[in-house]
């Protein structure tokens, strides 16, 4: 569909839809900020992303330090997933998870482990 186009959510939901919750396995980068799957700690709709009710499987993120309007899962259907990782590089990343896992920060990467269904599994690479 074309950029922008009011259509895409829709068809796009519809399609995760058929995959059927829950997914099998999920794997999720993380910036340096503590942002995952697109929930920049800047988004606007943070808050719906995040929320663990939210029935839509997808959303759209407005946020200044991503650059774009971006389409993301919501956190549901990836907390829900029967197998989850996270993969992070360099020193940076691993000090931010390790202060997430510290309880010493609260980015959005914090609300993905503590609604995670199974264990997150963490794979760092220096």
């Amino acid at each position: 569909s074309p950029r922008g186009s009011s259509c895409a959510i829709p068809i796009s939901a519809q399609a995760i839809s058929t995959l059927g919750p829950p997914l099998d396995v999920v794997v999720l980068g993380m910036g340096s900020d503590g942002h995952t799957a697109s929930f920049f700690p800047d988004a606007t709709r943070l808050a719906e992303l995040l929320d663990p009710a939210n029935a839509a499987p997808l959303a759209t993120v407005e946020a200044p330090s991503a650059g774009e309007t971006r389409l993301t899962m919501t956190l549901p259907p990836l907390a829900s997933a029967g197998y989850l990782a996270l993969h992070i590089e360099g020193d940076e990343k691993r000090r931010v998870i390790d202060d997430v896992l510290a309880g010493k920060a609260s980015p959005p990467i914090s609300a993905v482990l503590g609604a995670a269904k199974s264990d997150v599994q963490i794979y760092w690479a220096p």
